[in-house]
């Protein structure tokens, strides 16, 4: 994605990823509480950097703040097609 004029050099993908994390913030780190698209995006951003960085087992050896469902993960991964 390319960077957006003026905007330091940031894509637009990586804005959208800013403004969810600070609404999550003040959210208290519940995913569930945000509206669907940012919920996928936060979700998504969060567990495919855990499992990039340790796999599968790393995923399940470390909770989450709120302690979500593995549901919210799986939906989240099928909402964007991956089965």
């Amino acid at each position: 994605m390319r960077p957006l004029g003026g905007m330091a050099g940031k894509s637009l993908l990586d804005l959208a990823a800013e403004h969810t994390y600070k609404e999550l913030e003040q959210l208290g780190g519940d995913a569930s509480k945000l509206d669907i698209p940012k919920q996928t995006g936060a979700v998504l951003y969060s567990v495919q950097a855990i499992i990039d960085n340790g796999g599968f087992q790393y995923l399940f050896e470390n909770d989450f703040p709120s302690k979500p469902p593995y549901s919210q993960f799986v939906d989240a991964y099928r909402r964007i097609g991956m089965q």
